[in-house]
């Protein structure tokens, strides 16, 4: 759990945030609960239907299992065969593991069908004709969501005990690779609709989008507070389960980032260390009692462990281990002992070489495409694979060599970076730590029929007492359309009459507006920015509706999307 910003959330309602990472090998969920005027904290969610623990780990395996008639029966670790071993007596179960290496399109991969030596029964691989990769997603994501909400809502009744899910606003931030791009967005959007996230009506408004990278890197703005201060460009490494993920960022002032070169993407996760391994031990004894497809995989799955040689190998000059069976299982002829043998560090090394080379080279490719002439200074390792000592050694040995500083934050917890990004990066664009002006100076021109026809009823009431200095809460939306990129001019009124003491600027606390054309336009390019995490949905370009140059107020579902935003007025 983590303190986001030093000052407190100032709107009117409690709204609810909820990242989701749904990875290639891993996933994960992170919320903050935003009361006004306390301070946001971001909280991990860490039990989820099926784990073993009372309090288990933040992240579980991204694998969705069928029966013969497409009925989901088990996910994420309820796949376990160790946590739930009645899988393996159900008849022709089908099991699909969710992959986003490829871009454009949403795509599963399988591992190769196995016949484990006691003949137990082995989940089939899901085929696209079986269940399609958006039917998978949407059962994946709809056990993440009941998992989460129950989490929740005990975790936050035990602090409160008046705490309602039903009645507090929830918000949605979903993560995808780096390339996606608005076409794989609507279809997550579909998706979230058909897993109970939100209602087709309020998806847009309530569903929105960041980047694995963007996100990462606002984990670690959180972590290491003194980069937000850093004009330099930073690389977020992102070593997670089946991918590399690189992406590279600058800051362009006010806290914002930009990419500053194109992300690059490797499939040489943590997943391809244990391939290689699964690969050395099926060599090794392959004529041996221990030969079976089943014995292979119990060994793959014992190397790739938490507790496993995979997470604890450092150092090429010693031997390791590898537990995988029991005081009975024994071939000295083969090097088994009690369930155990022997891996050399220098083969332990071959494991990880090829994943640390091509790492090695992302990075040079990164440093060496950035625009402006912008140089990379630090390089920020994330993600669970990052966690490796011996990985992380090798990219030191590079990064100190080439004048790149290496930082790992919270290592305890850097499987979870991207979740807790996710809901640190919607916090940092809708609860702001400062305001801007808009001019409010603009008198009543009483020879303008554009004026006298909106004097009593087009202009809203920006404070009702007008006190300079006081904060106001609006409930009504308004728009302005100009053709020249000046600021739009207010008129504070009150049943048709100025305000007195109001003559001042309306303090708002969000970004400024881009001068816009027709409202269906202006819209339509709202969307798109806010969509491509341009913008975020608290961005006054949200509010932007005109016709002919005037103000409209906004219908009545629309205007509840901007309730509880907040003004100040003050005098210049």
């Amino acid at each position: 759990m983590i303190d986001h910003q030093p000052y407190p959330y100032i709107g009117t309602e409690k709204l609810l945030v909820i990242g989701i990472d749904v990875g290639t090998t891993l996933s994960g969920v992170s919320y903050a609960l935003l009361e006004p005027g306390k301070v946001p904290r971001i909280r991990p969610v860490t039990r989820f239907s099926g784990q073993r623990e009372e309090n288990g780990k933040s992240k579980i395996c991204s694998v969705v299992c069928y029966d013969k008639d497409g009925n989901v029966i088990a996910v994420g670790p309820e796949t376990d065969p160790e946590v739930n071993p009645m899988l393996s007596e159900i008849d022709d179960v089908r099991q699909a593991e969710w992959s986003v290496c490829e871009i454009n399109v949403n795509h599963f991969f399988y591992s190769v069908e196995r016949q484990h030596s006691n003949k137990r029964k082995i989940p089939r691989p899901v085929m696209d004709e079986f269940k399609a990769p958006d039917q998978v997603f949407t059962d994946f994501l709809q056990y993440l969501f009941k998992s989460a909400k129950e989490y929740i809502i005990e975790t936050e009744r035990n602090l409160d005990p008046t705490f309602s899910w039903a009645s507090i606003e929830k918000n949605f931030v979903l993560t995808h690779p780096n390339e996606w791009g608005k076409r794989q967005q609507s279809q997550m959007r579909d998706v979230a609709v058909a897993a109970g996230l939100v209602s087709r009506a309020t998806a847009t408004d309530r569903i929105t989008f960041v980047t694995e990278g963007e996100a990462s890197l606002h984990f670690c703005l959180n972590k290491n507070p003194e980069l937000r201060q850093e004009q330099n460009g930073i690389l977020v490494v992102d070593c997670g389960g089946g991918t590399i993920d690189l992406s590279a960022y600058s800051q362009t002032g006010k806290g914002r980032y930009q990419q500053i070169v194109s992300p690059y993407c490797l499939r040489q996760g943590s997943i391809s260390v244990t391939s290689r391994a699964r690969d050395y031990f099926k060599g090794k004894f392959k004529d041996s009692q221990f030969g079976s497809d089943g014995d292979i995989e119990t060994m793959a799955r014992a190397f790739d462990k938490p507790e496993g040689v995979k997470c604890i190998f450092r150092y090429p000059n010693r031997p390791y281990f590898v537990n995988f069976g029991g005081l009975r299982d024994n071939d000295r002829k083969y090097g088994v002992s009690g369930g155990k043998f022997k891996v050399e560090g220098p083969q332990m090394a071959k494991f990880f070489d090829p994943a640390i080379q091509d790492i090695i080279s992302g990075i040079e490719n990164q440093c060496r495409h950035t625009r402006d002439g912008i140089s990379i200074k630090y390089a920020l390792i994330v993600g669970g694979f990052g966690r490796s000592q011996y990985l992380y050694q090798k990219l030191c040995d590079y990064c100190d060599s080439n004048g790149i500083v290496i930082l790992r934050p919270d290592i305890a917890h850097l499987n979870k970076a991207v979740a807790d990004g996710a809901v640190s990066w919607y916090l940092d664009r809708n609860v702001s730590s400062h305001s801007y002006d808009v001019m409010t100076r603009h008198l009543l021109d009483p020879t303008d029929p554009d004026h006298l026809n909106r004097e009593s009823a087009a202009w809203t009431t920006v404070n009702t007492a007008g006190n300079r200095g006081q904060t106001a809460c609006v409930k009504q939306a308004f728009t302005l359309r100009r053709t020249k990129p000046s600021p739009p001019q207010i008129h504070a009124c009150n049943n048709g009459q100025k305000l007195p003491g109001t003559t001042g600027a309306a303090n708002r606390r969000r970004e400024k507006p881009a001068t816009v054309g027709s409202s269906s336009q202006a819209r339509r390019n709202w969307q798109e920015r806010r969509d491509t995490g341009e913008i975020g949905t608290g961005s006054q370009d949200s509010d932007f509706r005109s016709r002919n140059g005037r103000f409209e107020r906004l219908k009545a579902e629309e205007v509840n999307h901007y309730r509880g935003r907040r003004y100040e007025v003050s005098e210049f």
